[in-house]
Formats: structure tokens, C-alpha cells, sequence
């Protein structure tokens, strides 16, 4: 019986880890940020809504599109290559990310007072994400798209319509509402989506009004990662449930026959 490893495809380059097409995704959303920084700053008559986003918003706005950007393009970054390679990438990928980020805020900070530290602490943040993405995308392929789409979107949402439930039904104690097990709960939420986490980190504080914690969502955060790349290493090759599409981009030249 042939073994799994026949079957990947070699890359063209041993030295190379982004393909064509991994490039091309790249710069297209290096250059949606280029378009969302017109689209803020001002008012062209092509762009839909063009300028009726504060320009104070614009270091909040990029932000978001490359978190975004980032989970959207995790799925066509995989590719029928050896654990090590795809560890290789994602690093690799994570780290354009965070630089591009970097480069973002520092051009925002020229229009909207911005602190060094949080600069920095978000631009890390993003790279830890985007690798994150990645990974979760190759270990669990068929369940990312729900997975990511509850944790950017649906826990905050979640967070404050269970919040709002509670305070609309009758006899609710007062100690649940205002500083107790409900406040609590939306705070924690916030902390574990990214998306609410970063702009907490960004801004400086919680967008509930409360101080950022750090320590136990970055614990949560750490682990993720680490339990996709042990799921994908107990497969001994990584390259299951990966997509007829992305098996055959795995080289220049096509899958192997």
C-alpha cells in the first residue's frame, strides 16, 4: 500500500512558501485597506457612503477590515504540503499581517492620537490571530466558517442580546443587572471574541466601559493554536479534508499525477 506521503505534492521551490496565488490574496487585501483609508478620509462620489465614517474611526475601521481579512483568507492559504511546511507559512503569513497592521496604525496615528504600546500590543494581537486562523482552518476545515463566524460576530451579539433578556424580564435582581453576574458575563465575552478584544486593546478599554484583562483571554487565545496543530499532527500527514481547489494550487505546475 502506498503511503500518504505520496501523494502530496511537491512544491516547485522547497525555498518558497507563498505561491502565486497566496500572493495575489495578499496584496488584494493590502490594498482594501488602501481603498477603506479613501473611502474614510474622503468623499468621492464613486464610492458608496464614502466620508460619513468619522476619521477619528479610521485606526478602529483598518483594524477590523485586516481581522477580517485575515479569517476570510485562512481557508485558501491551505495547501497538500507536510505539517512543518504549513506551520512554516501560516508564520510566515501571520507575520505580513501583523507588519501591515504596524504600518497601518503608525499612518493612522498621524490623524488620530494613538499610543505606542497599543500600536504595538494590536499589531501582535493580529499576527497571533491570522496564524491562529490558519491553523484552525487546516485542523478543522469543514467547521471554520461557523467556528470563526460565532467568534468574531455571534459572541458579542450573543453577550449583549442575553444581556439585554435578562434585564427585560420582570423581578430581575438588582445585583444581576448592575454589578454583578450579567455585567460579568458581557465583560467576559467581549474579552474572548478577537474582534471585541482587540478594539478593547486598541482603544484602551472595554466596550463596556471596563478595564481590559489580559492575561486569561490571552491563555484562551495561546491554546488554540496549539490544540489545531496537535489534531493535525495526530493525522501524521496534514493534508486531510483539504479542498479539491486548494489541493490542485499547491504547485506552480499543478497536483502531482
Amino acid at each position: 500500500m502506498d503511503s500518504p506521503l505520496t501523494h502530496l505534492s511537491p512544491p516547485a521551490d522547497p525555498f518558497r512558501l507563498l505561491l502565486g496565488r497566496h500572493s495575489v490574496l495578499l496584496g488584494l487585501l493590502a490594498l482594501s485597506l488602501a481603498w477603506v483609508c479613501l473611502w474614510v478620509l474622503l468623499p468621492v462620489a464613486f464610492l458608496p457612503w464614502s466620508g460619513t465614517v468619522h476619521s477619528s474611526l479610521l485606526p478602529q475601521v483598518l483594524t477590523g477590515v485586516l481581522l477580517g481579512g485575515a479569517a476570510l483568507l485562512a481557508p485558501f492559504m491551505l495547501c497538500a504540503e507536510a505539517l512543518p511546511r504549513r506551520i512554516a507559512r501560516a508564520g510566515y503569513v501571520s507575520l505580513w499581517i501583523a507588519s501591515i497592521e504596524l504600518f497601518a496604525l503608525l499612518v493612522s496615528s498621524r490623524l488620530v492620537p494613538l499610543e505606542t504600546p497599543f500600536i504595538l500590543a494590536v499589531s501582535v494581537l493580529l499576527g497571533g490571530f491570522a496564524f491562529t486562523f490558519q491553523t484552525m482552518a487546516a485542523a478543522f476545515p469543514r467547521a471554520f466558517s461557523g467556528v470563526i463566524f460565532a467568534w468574531l460576530i455571534g459572541l458579542p451579539v450573543l453577550a449583549y442580546f442575553s444581556a439585554e433578556i435578562v434585564m427585560m424580564i420582570p423581578g430581575t435582581s438588582q445585583w444581576l443587572v448592575d454589578g454583578g453576574g450579567i455585567h460579568g458575563w458581557v465583560r467576559w465575552m467581549l474579552h474572548l471574541s478577537p474582534s471585541t478584544f482587540v478594539m478593547a486593546v486598541l482603544n484602551g478599554i472595554q466596550a463596556d466601559g471596563s478595564e481590559v484583562a489580559c492575561w486569561g483571554p490571552l491563555a484562551a487565545f495561546t491554546a488554540l493554536p496549539l490544540i489545531s496543530i496537535l489534531v493535525l499532527a495526530r493525522r501524521k500527514v496534514g493534508v486531510e479534508h483539504v479542498s479539491v481547489i486548494n489541493a490542485s494550487a499547491c504547485t506552480e505546475a499543478g497536483p502531482a499525477p
